[in-house]
């Protein structure tokens, strides 16, 4: 990290100054065992501090497996986290889970999930009921208003 940008972090994340240097390096590993270089690493903390002093090291380490059952590797994952560090602070129950399920349903696999995680991460943040839901809604009416009745289901 960038030396002229840790006043910034830790005023944005004060949680930091309390962790002791084996606990602070723990988190460090933690995200550079997933291939992240130290500029990555760096940027990572800069734009979102939390990710480094928020979550427990359980909540981490569940957050990360529960990516990997999309078929991430590690270096994708660290490559995800690096550029989108916010999908971390994202509830598995709340917003994950039933996501998932969604997704699911609109017959979208495994790997097509992976590829969204990969090409939009924000969709994992974003609130189902009122955002992602009438949207897909929308795009239902949108194409079943031009397709051939009996097509739309």
């Amino acid at each position: 990290m960038r030396r002229d940008w840790i006043g910034y972090v830790v005023s944005r994340c004060p949680q930091l100054l309390n962790f002791s240097m084996d606990e602070l390096e723990t988190r460090v590993t933690f995200y550079t065992d997933m291939g992240m270089n130290e500029k990555d690493f760096g940027t990572m903390v800069y734009d979102y501090p939390r990710v480094l002093g928020f979550l427990s090291l359980e909540e981490m380490n569940t957050k990360v497996q529960y990516l990997k059952e999309f078929g991430l590797s590690n270096e994708e994952l660290g490559r995800l986290l690096a550029f989108k560090p916010q999908l971390m602070a994202c509830s598995i129950e709340e917003r994950w889970k039933p996501l998932v399920k969604y997704l699911y349903h609109l017959n979208i696999s495994r790997d097509g999930m992976k590829q969204m995680l990969m090409v939009q991460p924000t969709i994992f943040c974003l609130d189902l009921e009122t955002v992602i839901a009438p949207k897909v809604q929308f795009y239902r009416i949108l194409v079943c208003g031009v397709m051939p009745s009996g097509m739309c289901s």
